[in-house]
Parts: structure tokens; C-alpha cells; sequence
């Protein structure tokens, strides 16, 4: 597993140069069939976020008292709405699922 890097080619060049130091040190490694398993992405909406309209209508959890941002689940990707309209993702595995719902949180913004 190879996380944190911003492109699937920059991702390639890491798994070799630690297989080559894996290689070093006695072990058989290969690298047959590397693939991105799911991206993340950050996005800025429009304005700000109506917080307890969005986490009632899109069932979210909102609890300003402990973490001070919208978190849902939907088609198996997380979200983080904070109110300046910043929004995070995780888990993403195809990116229409992102614009519809990026379009459907635009409704909750100030």
C-alpha cells in the first residue's frame, strides 16, 4: 500500500524504490499489477455551508461541541462539510458520484 501521494505515477516510482530496498536486504519482490483502490479529494462550494440544514436533510452527524463539521456517508465515500463550504472526501472509487452530490450540497450554501 502506497498513500499519500497526489498521482498514480508518482505512487509507481515510491512502490519501486521501497521494493528495490526490500530486494536489498534478502527478499523477492515484484510488482505485477498496481492500481489506485480509492482517491480523495478536497472542494470548495460556492459560500458558506447551512450546517443544520445540510446534517438534517442529508442525515449527517452535527455536533458543534465536539468536531465542528457535517460527516455523512453516501455511495461509500465520506464526507466532511465545514461551515466556510470546504468539503472533504475519502473513499472515492468514481467521480460521478462526487459532482452530484458536490451539486447537491451547493443547495445548503448561505
Amino acid at each position: 500500500m502506497c498513500m499519500g501521494n497526489s498521482s498514480l505515477k508518482a505512487s509507481k516510482k515510491d512502490l519501486r524504490k521501497y521494493a528495490r530496498l526490500v530486494n536489498k536486504q534478502g527478499y523477492s519482490v515484484s510488482l505485477e499489477c498496481i492500481t489506485a483502490v480509492t482517491k480523495s479529494a478536497v472542494a470548495t462550494l460556492s459560500g458558506k455551508l447551512n450546517m443544520h440544514e445540510a446534517s438534517t436533510v442529508l442525515k449527517g452527524r452535527y455536533d458543534p461541541e465536539i468536531f465542528m463539521a457535517v460527516m455523512f456517508r453516501k455511495d461509500g465515500v465520506n464526507f466532511t462539510c465545514f461551515h466556510s463550504g470546504k468539503v472533504i472526501m475519502t473513499g472515492v472509487k468514481k467521480l460521478k458520484y462526487l459532482l452530484e452530490m458536490l451539486m447537491e450540497l451547493e443547495m445548503f450554501t448561505l
